[in-house]
């Protein structure tokens, strides 16, 4: 009142208020909501795209693989049949652990409103979804590790920086709309079944491919990736694939061929 001559504001700075604890605030209880913002994860992808779930009976299992066909031939009558057989080899899956723990108090348990037990399981348990994704894209393959396809030396692995063909590419990696045509061209090369073939790429990418353009300013492949395919290939977006110096990765393959050994499923 004597600084500013205001008799109503000196009546509201004496009036009890909700605002300073000690002038009422401590009267007002705190709320809170019985549910809570779960964290954003990362989409799995290798499961969606088709990968095969095998039995690991005591923890391995061998896989007889064909590395050799018989071959055809045109000939004759009465003319000898050379004669030709198929070679084989063996693949052996060995079981890995994928674990993790949440050291949690009885007292949380007994008191907590959240349903802590439920809220840490499903936690875990998406989080050893995304751990097993990022094993079959990323895994060293070392003693405690699965192989993952990155480092598979029988995937092929192109470098967009090293193909000197600027129809494709630039030498910082930059590609073009005809890139991925060439990627698809390449692995059916390889005799891949396509049925469960597909793409898998994290999301700046697929904003890269969405925004591809012609020279008269149409979309070249947004119309089809509405409907969640890219080449008349279906793709799945999961950032757990990194960017890293403005280069990342771009899966193409039959995933179906992607076999994942399950020993004992999820304890």
């Amino acid at each position: 009142r004597k600084k500013y001559d205001d008799t109503d504001m000196e009546r509201e700075f004496k009036a009890l208020a909700a605002t300073s604890p000690t002038d009422g605030g401590y009267l007002i209880p705190e709320v809170y909501s019985d549910q809570i913002i779960e964290l954003l994860y990362p989409k799995t992808v290798i499961v969606e795209l088709g990968a095969q779930t095998v039995p690991l009976t005591n923890g391995n299992l061998n896989l007889p693989k064909m590395t050799a066909g018989s071959r055809a031939q045109w000939g004759g009558e009465q003319r000898k049949i050379r004669t030709s057989q198929p070679k084989f080899g063996n693949i052996k899956l060995s079981a890995k652990r994928l674990e993790a723990i949440i050291p949690q108090s009885r007292e949380l348990l007994m008191l907590s409103t959240f349903s802590a037990d439920a809220m840490f399981a499903n936690d875990l348990m998406r989080r050893m979804q995304l751990g097993l994704d990022y094993g079959g894209l990323y895994g060293a393959g070392a003693e405690f590790q699965p192989l993952g396809i990155a480092n598979n030396k029988e995937v092929e692995n192109l470098d967009a920086t090293k193909l000197n063909n600027t129809e494709l590419a630039d030498a910082n990696g930059k590609i073009t709309a005809d890139f991925p045509i060439f990627v698809r061209s390449k692995a059916m090369g390889k005799n891949i079944d396509d049925i469960k073939a597909g793409w898998a790429m994290n999301s700046m990418l697929e904003g890269v491919f969405m925004n591809m353009k012609t020279t008269t300013g149409a979309y070249i492949y947004r119309d089809e990736m509405a409907t969640g395919k890219l080449c008349g290939f279906p793709y799945k977006v999961s950032n757990q694939i990194p960017t890293a110096s403005g280069q990342t990765d771009l899966f193409f393959g039959n995933w179906a061929d992607l076999l994942i050994g399950d020993q004992m499923g999820l304890e």
